[in-house]
């Protein structure tokens, strides 16, 4: 819970620091140099999560993508969460972005030794990301709202979190 709240204090303010250097009264985005730090391509995104695999569009305005391939292993847990994505991504600055996203998946595995069944969830969030490069992008998300749902043996779980989570990544553009 404490990394969460971290994480998510992480993200909050690097894209808040964004929108301060960026001053308040209007964005300055240089076009030219947007475009070039902005290419289209496959990336890898590393995160606390495991590593997906992602398309960026020209001048970033779409990513989607998949991932969620890593085995959690526990001492009684092995899943695995795969994950398609899609976001909507907006400049601030000359290197910065912000996105609106969402993300759907499942769970295949184990929890607590039985099988987890039925498995699906949906994600909303928000995710700040700077070029430090053309191919080097670093990130941050907050999850605005997700909504989990599966069965174990004979127990249901229905789960809602709102503001509950949050990534930091670092992808890497070919």
């Amino acid at each position: 819970m404490k990394k969460k709240i971290l994480l998510g204090l992480i993200a909050i303010m690097f894209g808040s620091s964004t929108l301060m250097a960026a001053g308040i009264t209007g964005l300055e985005v240089d076009e030219s140099q947007f475009s070039e730090l902005h290419q289209s391509g496959l990336a890898i995104q590393i995160a606390g999560g495991g590593v997906d695999l992602a398309y960026y569009t020209d001048n970033h305005e779409y990513t989607v993508g998949f991932g969620g391939l890593t085995i959690n292993e526990g001492v009684s847990d092995e899943t695995m969460s795969p994950v398609i994505f899609a976001r909507r991504n907006f400049a601030m600055t000359t290197n910065t972005t912000i996105g609106l996203g969402g993300s759907l998946g499942t769970k295949t595995g184990t929890m607590n030794e039985l099988d987890v069944e039925d498995a699906k969830y949906a994600k909303a969030y928000v995710f700040f990301e700077y070029a430090a490069s053309k191919n080097i992008l670093l990130g941050g998300s907050v999850t605005l709202a997700k909504f989990t749902s599966y069965t174990t043996g004979t127990t249901d779980v229905s789960e809602k979190q709102y503001l509950g989570g949050s990534n930091v990544q670092i992808a890497v553009l070919f």
